[in-house]
């Protein structure tokens, strides 16, 4: 009678468990709907309150491990933020860079709350005035002995004229003439220069008043020249002084998926406004949080439509296969709760979502709908049966129910799997994922029946519809067994030899959207700049200790160049300078603050001090003294052919300035002398911070030569790094052991979700045969799947990796559907695959195709890339499902039923005999066919098939 369901004269325990849930569901539906939205709600509602987002890379990686252990130590040492953001200031000439870079600087500085560690360039204004302490001990005592010669005229710089400069100098020449030749000749070379200098000077300006040659150049050691540049202010230019850099580190973030997306914000609202101050130069922004925030935002915007286009195309699927819309709605019901449900565990059991897990939803609306797509057209089967909603709602889910929970564990199994693996992102995602399915389910087996009782119970079987038949195919793999099932073997094997030509990217700048400004920003960086946003960091105790790593690490041939803070520092130890600066300093305390103002000299008696240094000189035989003498008398020759009022005129204007370099050179040395001890007080906060961490560690960063998002490259830096410090960190480390990490997890979790799948099925079926041909469609379907891959020259990629275990998970549940399906309906007669469960495996794998597909509409690569290799993957297992599998069950069955059908005593069974292959085509069984006809079906087929008929 319709209504009521015979009782089975036994039922399994899964079987009895399943069918007092649907009993109570199906007799208390409005109560059983009430509690589950009412979870449903609170759920909702928890996870908004409670389910945060993890941006970083670095969250993916389990911090137990040894290279992260060091990335944690270096992040505690110099703080959470430790990558910059970069602003790129492009332009013609280095003026217009500067000026850009300065407006852009004032500007960020003043925002605190948003930024730290503005530098655009280097402020050495501290260091100027112990610019001293960077000269040698050596270099000091020149200066010494030198200030020591002039000691008498700088305790009376106020008396220095021409005249006296001058007789100072003969009396050192006359001093020097009397001692021995040895000494004489040593002490004489210095003043014989000096003097041909000056001479070489008045005779110049004597000539052209407009040009003045300062004397004193010489006088002063060439490293101090040297110093008036080194100390000047240094902007962060590249070479070509074409590309300028302002970096700057985040200290806004939020708890979401934006991360630091305010500081980014604002920066780019900062650079629109600077550009247009400024508009030859051309300002663009990158950096590691940057890159990482971009990716992010790509990724959330692609994955909320991605999400939508799911949904609405699992639900115009499940209208094509159940042609209406009420049986989709009432599906999609479930599948909302199911999803609310599962995003409470996931808030429950890890509390945060990363760059990975992130597309669990889109990922889940295409999975979680399976169990209940299987549920409905069973129900919609027995419907047209006759029986009315409760019965029919109690028969699926006793019935189908244990097919849907073998499926459903199965796929979970495969998820929760990763948990096994070493990287956390890896293992946070199987958690999610495992769970996800496992709570969708339990609302397919609690939500549907309690829905199709209350939407149903006044619809009489007449007018439920009646999904799609799927007539052809199931004629073709049940007319032509044995030419589908070599056919299909054939293709797969050919096709899968293109497997080898699959490689794995690990470039992560390919996962990135085309286009993407802070990705092209930093390929412009590495081809103009020699420069690239990737560093190796080193840790330090001392600079002492810097300077030497940095000599080991530039000697590398890799590396390109290498930054710290330690160089900046002199590179004397204080107890060997200090005294002789303070000495320095002493000499020069003795100068005016002003010159004096010009006075007038007696020509003659100028004339008189040259005339005498002349003769002195000429007792030399030095080569420079016969240049001196010929230098005075050109000046001398050149002062008397003009009148005296000019000669008065050019002496005084000459001594005038002549003065007055004098001190501003003095002055600018004693300006230099503080014997202060440098220290990294005298440096910018902004320079500091990022080279000396608080707790007194030295970091040095090492730049590679070449491009390292690259694998060989990247592991060729990493190894020569390495060799100088075992200890080493950085993002280029971080990525590479992060790469090598997932890629092993997802391989490590394939392998563990194949052995959990083939015991499952193993409790399930008891029958090794049934379980390998269970395990066919995601073993056959794998390697298709890598063979189309090959073929299409499509890589595998950290994005998409997360293949190998979901297709083991996702292409099992349309063998098992099958399997299940051949044991209740297959006894000796010929297998022909129900309508229902290959309308289900159909439907099911469109829609999960669909869900990862919809991920193809990204702009982000690495989203594109997961949701093509996905879709392709479950249409692989899908074929083999629907097509290989049914085929061969059905020659397995048309076999053993030709057997049967020989008179009694020929059959091989009766006479013991083989078949000998040469013999007629029913004989002619390859090995793998006798072996799954002679797999029979176990007890647990018969009772299956036992409780069919009686149902």
């Amino acid at each position: 009678m319709p209504g009521h369901t015979p009782e089975p004269a036994r039922r399994s325990l899964i079987e009895a468990a399943l069918h007092g849930i649907t009993q109570i569901a199906s007799r208390f539906p409005i109560l059983t709907l009430a509690a589950c939205l009412g979870l449903a709600a609170v759920c909702a509602v928890y996870t908004r309150d409670h389910l945060s987002f993890k941006t970083s890379r670095a969250d993916l990686i389990d911090p137990k491990t040894e290279y992260h252990q060091r990335w944690i130590n270096y992040t505690r040492e110099f703080g959470d933020v430790t990558e910059d953001m970069v602003v790129v200031v492009e332009g013609d000439d280095p003026a217009t860079i500067t000026q850009a870079l300065d407006d852009l600087g004032t500007c960020l500085e003043r925002e605190s709350d948003l930024f730290k560690n503005v530098l655009y360039k280097v402020d050495l204004s501290h260091l100027r005035e112990k610019a001293l302490q960077y000269s040698s001990p050596e270099q000091l005592q020149t200066i010494l002995t030198q200030l020591d010669e002039f000691s008498p005229l700088l305790k009376r710089f106020n008396l220095l004229t021409l005249r006296s400069f001058v007789r100072e100098l003969r009396l050192a020449l006359e001093r020097s003439s009397s001692q021995p030749p040895e000494i004489a000749a040593a002490m004489s070379e210095p003043l014989f220069g000096q003097v041909a200098i000056l001479a070489a000077s008045l005779e110049a300006y004597s000539r052209d008043q407009r040009h003045y040659n300062s004397p004193w150049q010489a006088q002063m050691p060439a490293e101090l020249r040297e110093l008036e540049t080194v100390f000047r202010d240094r902007y962060l230019l590249n070479e070509k002084g074409t590309m300028g850099f302002l970096k700057i580190q985040p200290t806004a973030t939020t708890s979401d998926f934006n991360g630091s997306s305010p500081s980014i914000d604002r920066v780019r609202e900062v650079i629109a406004d600077v550009g247009k101050r400024h508009p030859q130069a051309r300002l663009s922004l990158t950096g590691i949080p940057v890159l990482e925030s971009d990716e992010m935002r790509s990724s959330q915007t692609a994955m909320f439509y991605a999400s939508i286009l799911s949904f609405l195309g699992v639900a115009a699927l499940m209208v094509m296969g159940f042609k209406g819309l009420r049986y989709p709605i009432l599906g999609n019901v479930v599948l909302l709760v199911g999803m609310a449900w599962s995003f409470g565990f996931t808030t429950l059991a890890v509390g945060h979502l990363n760059i990975l897990s992130v597309s669990f939803a889109a990922m889940l609306i295409g999975i979680g709908i399976d169990y209940t797509t299987v549920y409905l057209l069973h129900y919609l089967e027995r419907r047209h049966a006759g029986l009315d909603a409760q019965a029919a709602v109690v028969e699926t889910g006793t019935h189908i129910g244990p097919g849907i929970l073998t499926a459903a564990i199965s796929s979970s199994a495969a998820f929760f799997c990763a948990t096994l693996t070493d990287f956390a992102g890896v293992t946070e995602l199987g958690i999610i994922a495992g769970g996800g399915i496992l709570i969708c389910t339990v609302a397919a087996f609690v939500v549907l029946p309690a829905v199709l009782v209350v939407a149903d119970r006044r619809h009489s079987g007449h007018t439920i519809p009646s999904p799609l038949q799927s007539r052809g195919l199931r004629l073709l793999t049940s007319k032509y067994p044995a030419l589908v099932t070599v056919v299909s073997s054939l293709v797969i094997a050919g096709i899968s030899t293109y497997a080898f030509r699959v490689d794995y990217d690990y470039n992560l700048l390919h996962l990135q959207a085309q286009g993407l400004e802070s990705v092209e920003v930093q390929k412009r960086i590495f081809d103009q700049a020699d420069n690239s946003l990737l560093f190796a960091v080193s840790l330090a105790d001392n600079p002492q200790q810097v300077l030497e790593l940095k000599q080991k690490f530039e000697a590398l041939p890799t590396v390109h160049h290498v930054e710290e803070l330690a160089a900046i520092l002199p590179r004397y130890p204080a107890d060997d300078t200090q005294l002789l600066v303070q000495a320095v300093g002493a000499q020069l305390s003795y100068l005016p603050a002003r010159a004096q103002p010009p006075v007038e000299l007696d020509p003659s008696l100028v004339g008189g001090e040259l005339e005498r240094v002349e003769k002195v000189l000429a007792t030399g035989a030095s080569p420079l003294a016969a240049a001196a003498r010929g230098q005075i008398g050109q000046f001398l020759d050149q002062l008397s052919e003009l009148s005296q009022p000019d000669q008065i005129r050019i002496l005084r204007d000459y001594q005038s300035q002549f003065s007055a370099d004098l001190l501003a050179r003095l002055q600018g040395l004693a300006a230099i002398s503080s014997p202060e001890p440098v220290g990294p007080a005298d440096l910018t906060p902004a320079l500091v911070g990022r080279f000396i961490s608080p707790q007194g560690k030295w970091l040095l960063q090492v730049y590679p030569k070449a491009q390292i998002w690259d694998i060989k490259p990247l592991e060729k830096f990493i190894g020569d790094v390495r060799s100088v410090d075992p200890e080493a960190t950085g993002t280029p480390l971080q990525t590479y052991e992060a790469s090598k990490a997932i890629k092993h997890s997802y391989e490590t979790a394939g392998i563990y979700a194949l052995i959990a799948v083939c015991v499952l099925l193993l409790i399930d079926f008891r029958n090794l045969r049934d379980c390998l041909l269970a395990l066919l469609p995601p073993l056959a379907g794998t390697a298709l799947l890598f063979g189309v891959l090959g073929l299409f020259d499509i890589d595998l990629n950290p994005a998409n990796l997360i293949v190998l275990p979901l297709v083991v998970g996702l292409g099992v549940d349309g063998g098992v559907h099958v399997i299940h399906d051949f044991r209740s309906r297959s006894q000796f007669g010929p297998y022909t695959p129900s309508a229902s469960v290959i309308n289900a495996i159909l439907v099911n794998s469109t829609t999960t195709m669909v869900g990862f597909g919809s991920m193809m509409i990204a702009a982000h690569r690495g989203l594109y890339s997961l949701g093509l290799v996905l879709t392709i993957g479950v249409g692989t297992c899908l074929l083999v499902s629907i097509i290989m599998v049914p085929a061969i069950l059905t020659w397995i069955t048309r076999s053993r039923a030709l057997e049967q059908s020989l008179p009694e005593g020929e059959g091989p069974a009766a006479t013991g005999e083989t078949l000998d292959p040469g013999e007629n085509e029913s004989e002619q069984e390859p090995d793998v066919i006798r072996f799954l006809r002679r797999g029979e079906i176990s007890d647990g087929a018969d009772s299956d098939t036992a409780r069919r008929e009686a149902g």
